[in-house]
């Protein structure tokens, strides 16, 4: 398996996590 796959995996795992993270923290404090 090439090293940049889970490095790729994780990042995107990352990003969609704090985009997640970010709209529920913003939905919580409009409420």
């Amino acid at each position: 398996m090439p090293p940049r796959w889970p490095s790729i995996i994780v990042t995107t795992t990352t990003i969609i996590a704090t985009m997640s993270a970010t709209t529920t923290i913003t939905a919580t404090t409009t409420m």
